[in-house]
C-alpha cells in the first residue's frame, strides 16, 4: 500500500497543483492531509475545491482553527492577524463550516495522524528526537503522522529505546536534481514521519513537499519517500500582493523559508 501524505498548503495553489498533478504520478492508494489548508497564501477557497474534489481525509491546522476562532489570534505574530481577517472574508460558509468540522487526530490503520503532535495536535511542533520519543510513547501505532513544522523529516525508533533523526535532505544534497529521497525501513520499525509543507517549505527549499509512506495494509510502514516538486512561486507572490496580504509571505516563498 502507498499513501500520499500532505500538510501545510497554506492557500498557496499553484503548489497544491503541482503536488497533486506529482501524486497522480506515484499511483498512490490514498492521500491523506494533516492540516492548515488555509491562511498566509491567496487561494483558500481554491485550495479547499481541491480537498472536496478529491474527498481527501484532512485535519485540522492551528491557522485553519484560527480562522474559524477557535484559537486564540494572540498565539499569532501580529502581522499574521491581517491574514487570517483576509482569510474570514474569502471563505464562504459552506467552507468555514468544514474547517470547523476538521478532527484533530487521524485514524489509519498504519498511523495515527495528527497537525502538531498526540501531545497537543495543533500546536507541538516535533523537531527533536525527545518530542519524537514522547509521541511514540503516547500512542499505539506503527507510525505517527506530523505536520506544523513545515520542515519534512522522520524519527525512527531503535534499540534500547534510541531514537534516530532521519533527514528528507542527505548533507550532500545528492537528491536535489531529481527532487526525491527514499528511504527503506525495517519491518518493524516505528517512526515519525513529517512529510514537510506543500505551501510554504523552511528548509531552505522553495519547491512544494509531500511525502509518499509505503506500508502494509494493516500494520508497520517500509518506505518513505520525501518529494520536492517545482511550481510557479512567482505567480503566487503576485496573487499575494494583489489580494494586499502581507509582501513577506511571498518573498519567503521564493527562499523557501
Amino acid at each position: 500500500m502507498r499513501t500520499a501524505v500532505i500538510a501545510d498548503v497554506h492557500a498557496n495553489e499553484e503548489a497544491f497543483k503541482a503536488v497533486l498533478r506529482r501524486i497522480d504520478q506515484e499511483r498512490v492508494d490514498s492521500i491523506v492531509c494533516l492540516g492548515d489548508i488555509v491562511d498566509y497564501g491567496p487561494r483558500p477557497m481554491e485550495c479547499l475545491q481541491h480537498i472536496w474534489e478529491r474527498n481527501i481525509p484532512t485535519l485540522m491546522g492551528n491557522h485553519d482553527a484560527a480562522v474559524i476562532e477557535q484559537t486564540d489570534w494572540q498565539k499569532f505574530h501580529p502581522e499574521n492577524h491581517r491574514a487570517l481577517a483576509w482569510t474570514q472574508s474569502a471563505l464562504d460558509a459552506e467552507a468555514r463550516h468544514y474547517l470547523r468540522t476538521r478532527p484533530k487526530r487521524l485514524d489509519l490503520p498504519w498511523a495515527v495522524g495528527f497537525h502538531g503532535s498526540p501531545y497537543e495536535p495543533l500546536w507541538h511542533y516535533v523537531l527533536e528526537a525527545p518530542s519524537a520519543a514522547l509521541a511514540l510513547r503516547l500512542v499505539d501505532a506503527p507510525a505517527v503522522l506530523v505536520g506544523h513544522t513545515h520542515r519534512a523529516g522522520a524519527f525512527c525508533l531503535e534499540g534500547a529505546g534510541r531514537v534516530r533523526m532521519i533527514p528528507a535532505r542527505p548533507q550532500d544534497r545528492s537528491h536535489d536534481a531529481v527532487g526525491q529521497r527514499r528511504v527503506q525501513l525495517d519491518a518493524s520499525t516505528r517512526c515519525v514521519i513529517n512529510p514537510g509543507s506543500v505551501g510554504q517549505p523552511r528548509d531552505n527549499d522553495p519547491r512544494a513537499g509531500f511525502a509518499v509512506v509505503d506500508h502494509q495494509q494493516q500494520g508497520m510502514v517500509t518506505a518513505i519517500t520525501w518529494l520536492r516538486v517545482p511550481y510557479d512561486w512567482h505567480a503566487t507572490r503576485e496573487q499575494i500582493l494583489l489580494a494586499g496580504l502581507p509582501p513577506a509571505y511571498g518573498e519567503r516563498l521564493l527562499l523557501g523559508q
